[in-house]
Protein backbone atom coordinates (compact mmCIF):
# COMPACT_ATOMS: atom_id res chain seq x y z
CA UNK A 1 0.00 0.00 0.00
CA UNK A 2 1.30 3.45 -0.87
CA UNK A 3 0.32 6.96 -1.90
CA UNK A 4 0.52 7.55 -5.65
CA UNK A 5 -0.36 10.32 -8.09
CA UNK A 6 -2.77 7.97 -9.88
CA UNK A 7 -3.98 4.44 -9.13
CA UNK A 8 -3.73 2.32 -12.29
CA UNK A 9 -5.99 -0.63 -13.01
CA UNK A 10 -4.59 -4.10 -13.53
CA UNK A 11 -3.88 -5.27 -17.07
CA UNK A 12 -4.60 -2.01 -18.93
CA UNK A 13 -2.73 0.49 -16.75
CA UNK A 14 -5.50 3.11 -17.07
CA UNK A 15 -5.94 5.64 -14.20
CA UNK A 16 -8.86 5.01 -11.85
CA UNK A 17 -10.88 8.20 -11.08
CA UNK A 18 -10.97 8.74 -7.30
CA UNK A 19 -12.47 11.48 -5.17
CA UNK A 20 -10.35 13.13 -2.48
CA UNK A 21 -7.11 15.05 -2.14
CA UNK A 22 -4.87 11.94 -2.18
CA UNK A 23 -4.93 8.41 -3.57
CA UNK A 24 -3.83 5.17 -1.94
CA UNK A 25 -2.91 2.21 -4.14
CA UNK A 26 -3.59 -1.14 -2.49
CA UNK A 27 -2.20 -4.20 -4.29
CA UNK A 28 -2.99 -7.66 -2.90
CA UNK A 29 -1.24 -10.78 -4.15
CA UNK A 30 -4.51 -12.68 -4.48
CA UNK A 31 -6.90 -12.99 -7.45
CA UNK A 32 -10.67 -12.44 -7.41
CA UNK A 33 -11.21 -15.94 -8.74
CA UNK A 34 -10.46 -19.52 -7.75
CA UNK A 35 -7.13 -20.44 -9.39
CA UNK A 36 -8.24 -24.08 -9.74
CA UNK A 37 -11.75 -23.64 -11.17
CA UNK A 38 -11.74 -20.07 -12.46
CA UNK A 39 -14.93 -19.35 -10.52
CA UNK A 40 -15.37 -15.76 -9.37
CA UNK A 41 -14.80 -15.38 -5.61
CA UNK A 42 -15.54 -11.66 -5.27
CA UNK A 43 -18.65 -10.26 -6.96
CA UNK A 44 -19.02 -6.52 -7.56
CA UNK A 45 -22.23 -4.55 -7.31
CA UNK A 46 -20.56 -1.28 -8.33
CA UNK A 47 -16.82 -1.25 -9.16
CA UNK A 48 -16.69 2.53 -8.63
CA UNK A 49 -18.12 2.27 -5.10
CA UNK A 50 -17.01 -0.93 -3.40
CA UNK A 51 -18.15 0.42 -0.06
CA UNK A 52 -20.36 3.32 1.00
CA UNK A 53 -18.00 5.74 2.78
CA UNK A 54 -20.38 8.69 2.88
CA UNK A 55 -19.95 10.50 6.20
CA UNK A 56 -16.42 9.17 6.80
CA UNK A 57 -14.02 11.84 7.99
CA UNK A 58 -11.04 10.59 5.92
CA UNK A 59 -12.19 8.10 3.26
CA UNK A 60 -13.76 9.56 0.11
CA UNK A 61 -14.10 6.60 -2.28
CA UNK A 62 -13.19 2.91 -2.60
CA UNK A 63 -12.91 1.70 -6.21
CA UNK A 64 -12.04 -1.55 -7.95
CA UNK A 65 -8.78 -1.69 -9.92
CA UNK A 66 -9.14 -5.16 -11.37
CA UNK A 67 -7.45 -8.51 -10.93
CA UNK A 68 -4.77 -9.81 -13.32
CA UNK A 69 -2.28 -12.68 -13.15
CA UNK A 70 -2.75 -13.19 -9.42
CA UNK A 71 -2.64 -9.51 -8.37
CA UNK A 72 -5.64 -7.39 -7.34
CA UNK A 73 -5.69 -3.59 -7.09
CA UNK A 74 -8.05 -1.39 -5.06
CA UNK A 75 -8.00 2.41 -5.15
CA UNK A 76 -8.76 4.36 -2.00
CA UNK A 77 -9.45 8.09 -2.28
CA UNK A 78 -8.73 9.93 0.98
CA UNK A 79 -9.03 13.52 2.19
CA UNK A 80 -5.26 14.19 2.22
CA UNK A 81 -1.90 12.39 2.44
CA UNK A 82 -2.30 11.41 6.06
CA UNK A 83 -0.34 8.84 8.12
CA UNK A 84 -1.48 5.31 7.31
CA UNK A 85 -0.69 1.68 8.01
CA UNK A 86 -1.78 -1.76 6.81
CA UNK A 87 -1.85 -5.09 8.60
CA UNK A 88 -3.40 -8.56 8.26
CA UNK A 89 -5.88 -10.23 10.62
CA UNK A 90 -6.87 -13.89 10.66
CA UNK A 91 -10.35 -14.95 9.65
CA UNK A 92 -13.04 -15.42 8.80
CA UNK A 93 -12.52 -19.16 8.91
CA UNK A 94 -9.16 -20.23 7.48
CA UNK A 95 -8.83 -17.02 5.46
CA UNK A 96 -7.39 -13.64 6.35
CA UNK A 97 -8.22 -9.98 5.76
CA UNK A 98 -6.25 -6.80 5.11
CA UNK A 99 -6.91 -3.81 7.36
CA UNK A 100 -6.24 -0.28 6.04
CA UNK A 101 -5.92 2.31 8.82
CA UNK A 102 -5.61 6.00 7.84
CA UNK A 103 -5.27 8.72 10.48
CA UNK A 104 -7.81 11.56 10.65
CA UNK A 105 -5.18 14.30 11.04
CA UNK A 106 -1.49 15.08 11.47
CA UNK A 107 -0.40 15.29 15.08
CA UNK A 108 0.94 18.65 16.31
CA UNK A 109 0.35 20.55 13.07
CA UNK A 110 2.08 18.06 10.79
CA UNK A 111 5.07 16.90 12.81
CA UNK A 112 4.58 13.29 11.74
CA UNK A 113 7.00 12.53 8.91
CA UNK A 114 5.70 10.68 5.87
CA UNK A 115 7.80 8.42 3.72
CA UNK A 116 7.80 9.02 -0.03
CA UNK A 117 6.54 6.04 -2.00
CA UNK A 118 8.55 4.81 -4.98
CA UNK A 119 7.29 5.86 -8.42
CA UNK A 120 4.32 3.90 -9.72
CA UNK A 121 6.00 2.98 -12.99
CA UNK A 122 9.36 2.86 -14.73
CA UNK A 123 10.55 2.46 -18.30
CA UNK A 124 13.07 -0.11 -19.46
CA UNK A 125 14.36 -2.01 -22.46
CA UNK A 126 12.51 -5.30 -22.76
CA UNK A 127 14.20 -8.63 -22.13
CA UNK A 128 16.27 -9.49 -25.21
CA UNK A 129 14.82 -13.00 -25.12
CA UNK A 130 11.23 -11.68 -25.19
CA UNK A 131 9.07 -12.19 -28.29
CA UNK A 132 8.64 -8.42 -28.70
CA UNK A 133 11.62 -6.11 -28.43
CA UNK A 134 11.61 -2.40 -27.60
CA UNK A 135 10.98 0.13 -24.84
CA UNK A 136 8.11 -0.54 -22.46
CA UNK A 137 6.40 0.98 -19.44
CA UNK A 138 6.46 -1.31 -16.38
CA UNK A 139 4.47 -1.34 -13.13
CA UNK A 140 6.89 -1.00 -10.22
CA UNK A 141 4.80 -3.07 -7.79
CA UNK A 142 4.58 -6.11 -10.08
CA UNK A 143 7.44 -5.70 -12.58
CA UNK A 144 4.95 -6.37 -15.37
CA UNK A 145 4.60 -4.51 -18.66
CA UNK A 146 1.87 -1.86 -18.67
CA UNK A 147 2.31 -0.90 -22.33
CA UNK A 148 4.85 -0.95 -25.14
CA UNK A 149 6.11 2.50 -26.16
CA UNK A 150 7.93 1.63 -29.38
CA UNK A 151 6.80 -0.20 -32.53
CA UNK A 152 7.66 -3.82 -33.06
CA UNK A 153 11.11 -4.40 -34.60
CA UNK A 154 10.84 -4.03 -38.37
CA UNK A 155 14.41 -4.34 -39.65
CA UNK A 156 17.70 -6.05 -38.86
CA UNK A 157 19.83 -3.80 -36.68
CA UNK A 158 16.80 -1.70 -35.73
CA UNK A 159 16.72 -2.51 -32.03
CA UNK A 160 16.30 0.12 -29.29
CA UNK A 161 18.65 0.88 -26.40
CA UNK A 162 19.30 3.14 -23.40
CA UNK A 163 15.77 4.48 -22.70
CA UNK A 164 15.73 7.40 -20.26
CA UNK A 165 12.76 9.37 -18.93
CA UNK A 166 12.87 13.14 -19.20
CA UNK A 167 12.92 15.13 -15.91
CA UNK A 168 9.16 15.67 -16.04
CA UNK A 169 8.52 11.94 -16.50
CA UNK A 170 6.29 12.49 -19.55
CA UNK A 171 8.51 11.35 -22.43
CA UNK A 172 11.30 8.84 -23.02
CA UNK A 173 14.37 9.34 -25.20
CA UNK A 174 16.10 6.30 -26.65
CA UNK A 175 18.39 5.18 -29.46
CA UNK A 176 17.10 3.01 -32.30
CA UNK A 177 19.33 1.17 -34.75
CA UNK A 178 19.05 1.74 -38.49
CA UNK A 179 21.27 -1.01 -39.84
CA UNK A 180 25.00 -1.65 -39.65
CA UNK A 181 26.83 0.99 -37.57
CA UNK A 182 23.89 3.40 -37.64
CA UNK A 183 21.37 4.63 -35.08
CA UNK A 184 19.23 7.69 -34.37
CA UNK A 185 17.64 9.18 -31.24
CA UNK A 186 13.87 9.28 -30.77
CA UNK A 187 11.43 10.57 -28.17
CA UNK A 188 8.03 9.07 -27.31
CA UNK A 189 5.34 9.97 -24.76
CA UNK A 190 4.75 7.51 -21.90
CA UNK A 191 0.99 7.63 -22.45
CA UNK A 192 1.54 5.75 -25.73
CA UNK A 193 -0.83 8.01 -27.67
CA UNK A 194 1.66 9.35 -30.22
CA UNK A 195 4.23 7.82 -32.55
CA UNK A 196 7.93 8.23 -31.69
CA UNK A 197 9.49 11.54 -32.82
CA UNK A 198 12.92 11.68 -34.46
CA UNK A 199 15.16 14.02 -32.44
CA UNK A 200 18.69 13.37 -33.70
CA UNK A 201 19.32 11.54 -36.97
CA UNK A 202 22.51 9.51 -37.04
CA UNK A 203 23.83 10.95 -40.29
CA UNK A 204 27.54 10.61 -39.46
CA UNK A 205 27.53 7.44 -37.37
CA UNK A 206 25.54 6.10 -34.42
CA UNK A 207 24.14 8.53 -31.83
CA UNK A 208 23.53 6.96 -28.43
CA UNK A 209 22.98 7.47 -24.68
CA UNK A 210 20.63 10.48 -24.90
CA UNK A 211 19.52 12.54 -21.90
CA UNK A 212 17.23 15.59 -21.66
CA UNK A 213 18.30 18.53 -19.46
CA UNK A 214 16.28 19.43 -16.36
CA UNK A 215 14.89 22.54 -18.11
CA UNK A 216 13.81 20.39 -21.06
CA UNK A 217 15.52 22.62 -23.63
CA UNK A 218 18.75 20.70 -24.31
CA UNK A 219 19.74 17.15 -25.17
CA UNK A 220 23.13 15.56 -24.51
CA UNK A 221 24.18 12.41 -26.32
CA UNK A 222 27.15 10.42 -27.55
CA UNK A 223 28.27 10.77 -31.16
CA UNK A 224 30.04 7.59 -32.16
CA UNK A 225 31.80 6.82 -35.43
CA UNK A 226 32.30 3.74 -37.55
CA UNK A 227 35.97 4.45 -38.19
CA UNK A 228 38.76 4.98 -35.68
CA UNK A 229 37.57 8.46 -34.69
CA UNK A 230 37.07 8.84 -30.93
CA UNK A 231 33.57 9.06 -29.44
CA UNK A 232 32.30 12.52 -28.48
CA UNK A 233 29.89 13.85 -25.87
CA UNK A 234 27.81 16.56 -27.53
CA UNK A 235 24.93 18.83 -26.56
CA UNK A 236 22.29 20.46 -28.75
CA UNK A 237 19.44 22.86 -28.03
CA UNK A 238 15.99 21.45 -28.77
CA UNK A 239 14.50 24.90 -29.24
CA UNK A 240 16.69 25.97 -32.17
CA UNK A 241 18.32 24.64 -35.31
CA UNK A 242 21.84 25.42 -34.07
CA UNK A 243 24.32 22.57 -34.62
CA UNK A 244 25.44 20.29 -31.81
CA UNK A 245 28.47 21.37 -29.78
CA UNK A 246 31.20 18.93 -28.70
CA UNK A 247 31.76 19.03 -24.93
CA UNK A 248 34.20 16.16 -24.49
CA UNK A 249 36.19 13.93 -26.82
CA UNK A 250 37.18 10.51 -25.49
CA UNK A 251 40.61 8.98 -25.92
CA UNK A 252 41.19 6.56 -28.76
CA UNK A 253 39.35 3.29 -28.15
CA UNK A 254 37.47 4.74 -25.16
CA UNK A 255 33.68 4.71 -25.21
CA UNK A 256 31.27 7.05 -23.39
CA UNK A 257 28.07 5.93 -21.71
CA UNK A 258 25.68 6.52 -18.76
CA UNK A 259 25.12 10.20 -19.64
CA UNK A 260 23.06 11.99 -16.95
CA UNK A 261 21.98 15.60 -16.39
CA UNK A 262 22.04 17.18 -12.94
CA UNK A 263 20.78 20.55 -11.73
CA UNK A 264 22.18 23.85 -13.00
CA UNK A 265 23.59 22.47 -16.25
CA UNK A 266 25.85 19.76 -14.77
CA UNK A 267 26.49 16.54 -16.69
CA UNK A 268 27.97 13.22 -15.62
CA UNK A 269 29.14 10.30 -17.74
CA UNK A 270 31.33 7.20 -17.63
CA UNK A 271 34.07 6.13 -19.98
CA UNK A 272 34.48 2.51 -20.96
CA UNK A 273 37.87 0.87 -21.20
CA UNK A 274 40.42 -0.96 -19.08
CA UNK A 275 39.86 1.54 -16.23
CA UNK A 276 36.34 3.02 -16.34
CA UNK A 277 36.23 6.55 -14.93
CA UNK A 278 33.40 8.80 -13.85
CA UNK A 279 33.39 12.40 -15.15
CA UNK A 280 31.40 15.56 -14.40
CA UNK A 281 31.32 18.94 -16.12
CA UNK A 282 29.19 22.00 -16.81
CA UNK A 283 27.61 21.72 -20.25
CA UNK A 284 29.77 24.49 -21.71
CA UNK A 285 32.45 23.98 -24.38
CA UNK A 286 35.90 24.24 -22.82
CA UNK A 287 34.47 23.96 -19.32
CA UNK A 288 36.28 22.27 -16.46
CA UNK A 289 36.05 18.49 -16.48
CA UNK A 290 36.33 16.65 -13.17
CA UNK A 291 37.60 13.07 -13.18
CA UNK A 292 37.05 10.48 -10.50
CA UNK A 293 40.10 8.95 -8.86
CA UNK A 294 40.85 5.36 -9.89
CA UNK A 295 38.64 2.88 -8.11
CA UNK A 296 40.35 0.78 -5.43
CA UNK A 297 42.19 -2.37 -6.48
CA UNK A 298 39.77 -5.02 -7.84
CA UNK A 299 37.02 -2.36 -8.13
CA UNK A 300 35.64 -0.30 -11.02
CA UNK A 301 33.06 2.48 -11.45
CA UNK A 302 29.80 1.15 -12.89
CA UNK A 303 27.13 3.88 -12.76
CA UNK A 304 25.86 7.14 -11.23
CA UNK A 305 22.93 9.55 -11.19
CA UNK A 306 22.31 13.01 -9.74
CA UNK A 307 20.12 13.95 -6.79
CA UNK A 308 19.67 17.01 -4.60
CA UNK A 309 20.05 16.99 -0.81
CA UNK A 310 19.82 20.11 1.35
CA UNK A 311 20.25 22.23 -1.76
CA UNK A 312 23.45 20.43 -2.85
CA UNK A 313 23.93 18.84 -6.26
CA UNK A 314 25.20 15.31 -5.48
CA UNK A 315 25.88 12.02 -7.25
CA UNK A 316 24.77 8.57 -6.13
CA UNK A 317 27.48 6.31 -7.56
CA UNK A 318 28.26 2.60 -7.55
CA UNK A 319 31.45 0.56 -7.76
CA UNK A 320 31.83 -3.15 -8.29
CA UNK A 321 34.44 -4.73 -6.03
CA UNK A 322 35.01 -8.43 -6.65
CA UNK A 323 31.70 -10.20 -6.18
CA UNK A 324 30.12 -7.33 -4.25
CA UNK A 325 29.30 -3.67 -4.67
CA UNK A 326 29.51 -0.45 -2.75
CA UNK A 327 27.58 2.81 -3.03
CA UNK A 328 29.02 6.27 -2.50
CA UNK A 329 27.72 9.83 -2.40
CA UNK A 330 29.96 12.24 -4.33
CA UNK A 331 29.92 16.00 -4.75
CA UNK A 332 29.73 17.57 -8.21
CA UNK A 333 33.54 17.62 -8.49
CA UNK A 334 33.60 13.89 -7.59
CA UNK A 335 34.95 14.23 -4.08
CA UNK A 336 33.62 11.52 -1.77
CA UNK A 337 31.05 12.86 0.68
CA UNK A 338 30.55 9.46 2.30
CA UNK A 339 30.34 5.74 1.63
CA UNK A 340 26.67 4.90 1.81
CA UNK A 341 26.40 1.10 1.80
CA UNK A 342 28.05 -2.15 0.71
CA UNK A 343 26.29 -5.24 -0.58
CA UNK A 344 28.79 -8.14 -0.62
CA UNK A 345 26.57 -10.50 -2.61
CA UNK A 346 25.20 -8.08 -5.21
CA UNK A 347 27.11 -6.99 -8.30
CA UNK A 348 27.45 -3.31 -9.12
CA UNK A 349 24.63 -1.15 -10.45
CA UNK A 350 24.24 0.09 -14.00
CA UNK A 351 21.57 2.40 -15.47
CA UNK A 352 21.10 4.09 -12.10
CA UNK A 353 18.02 6.34 -11.89
CA UNK A 354 17.04 8.41 -8.82
CA UNK A 355 13.39 9.51 -8.50
CA UNK A 356 12.28 13.14 -8.20
CA UNK A 357 11.75 12.82 -4.43
CA UNK A 358 15.52 12.14 -4.14
CA UNK A 359 14.65 9.13 -2.00
CA UNK A 360 14.44 6.05 -4.23
CA UNK A 361 16.78 4.59 -6.83
CA UNK A 362 16.11 1.94 -9.46
CA UNK A 363 18.98 0.16 -11.18
CA UNK A 364 20.07 -2.85 -13.15
CA UNK A 365 22.46 -5.24 -11.46
CA UNK A 366 25.59 -5.71 -13.53
CA UNK A 367 25.18 -9.44 -14.04
CA UNK A 368 27.00 -11.79 -16.39
CA UNK A 369 23.79 -12.36 -18.37
CA UNK A 370 22.08 -9.91 -20.70
CA UNK A 371 18.85 -10.65 -18.84
CA UNK A 372 19.83 -8.82 -15.67
CA UNK A 373 17.97 -8.09 -12.44
CA UNK A 374 16.30 -4.76 -11.69
CA UNK A 375 16.27 -3.55 -8.09
CA UNK A 376 14.76 -0.62 -6.21
CA UNK A 377 16.24 0.82 -3.04
CA UNK A 378 15.29 3.58 -0.64
CA UNK A 379 18.87 4.81 -0.41
CA UNK A 380 18.09 7.52 2.18
CA UNK A 381 17.33 4.86 4.78
CA UNK A 382 19.06 1.80 6.20
CA UNK A 383 16.87 -0.53 4.12
CA UNK A 384 18.13 -3.17 1.71
CA UNK A 385 17.35 -3.28 -2.05
CA UNK A 386 14.16 -5.01 -3.20
CA UNK A 387 13.99 -7.04 -6.40
CA UNK A 388 11.57 -5.61 -8.97
CA UNK A 389 11.88 -8.00 -11.91
CA UNK A 390 14.23 -10.19 -13.93
CA UNK A 391 14.95 -9.73 -17.63
CA UNK A 392 14.44 -6.07 -18.65
CA UNK A 393 17.39 -3.70 -18.46
CA UNK A 394 18.29 0.03 -18.50
CA UNK A 395 15.48 1.07 -16.10
CA UNK A 396 14.55 4.70 -15.55
CA UNK A 397 11.92 6.47 -13.43
CA UNK A 398 11.01 9.88 -12.06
Amino acid sequence: MRYVNAVLNQGQGAPIPLRGGARLEIVVKAPDYDINTGAVTYRLNNPKELSNVAGYSTFRQVAWGGSFEGYTTIGLGVRARLPMRAFILDGPGRGSRVVIDVAHYWSQAGTVAKAAAPPTFFVAQTDRYALRQGVALYVTATGRIMRYLTPALQQVGGGTSSPLLDPAGRTVVYAAGAGTCASSIYRVAVDGRTAPQLLVPGVSGPVLEAAIASAGDEIAYVQDHCDSTAAELVVRRLTSSAPAVVLYRANQGQGIHMVRWGANGWLSFLTAGPQPRLYTMIATPGGRVSTSPPAPTSCFWSGADWFVQRGQNLLLASQQCGTGSRWLILNQHLGTVRTLASFPHQLAAQAISVDKSNTWVIYQENGASIAGTIWRWRFTSSSTPQKVTQGPYSPSWR
